[in-house]
């Protein structure tokens, strides 16, 4: 993509999209997705083509871009809380939008009873 070439940061503001269109990254949100309403935001804050989890990406953790997009971040989270607070009825929409897609009930696909290993006693 020529804008990837020609740019150190991406400065574009993507539209919305569910998650079943676009995958960018991994996440830890997990199971958490499937229980309760949830929603991830992507902001820009270290430069394009750095590796995740990197010693380059930890660095550039004190630039002024990283922090303008923490910033960027914590402006987005606080309005959708607002948004929230002033629109009750949004939280029941957003249910209802992931009993949708989920289903009534969220069924875990590691079996009842499944310890983990580091919790084992036999793990050796």
């Amino acid at each position: 993509m020529k804008y990837l070439k020609d740019h150190i940061l991406y400065d574009k503001i993507l539209e919305y999209t569910n998650s079943s269109s676009v995958t960018m990254s991994s996440s830890d949100v997990g199971d958490v997705s499937n229980v309760i309403p949830t929603s991830q935001i992507i902001v820009a804050c270290y430069a394009i083509g750095t590796s995740v989890h990197s010693w380059q990406e930890v660095a550039q953790g004190k630039a002024s871009y990283a922090f303008k997009g923490m910033l960027k971040a914590s402006d987005v989270l606080a309005n959708a809380a607002n948004k929230f607070l002033e629109k009750p009825e949004l939280i029941e929409e957003a249910w209802e939008e992931l009993i949708k897609r989920r289903g009534p009930k969220f069924v875990s696909p590691i079996p009842d009873g499944r310890i983990p290993m580091v919790l084992r006693k036999d793990k050796y």
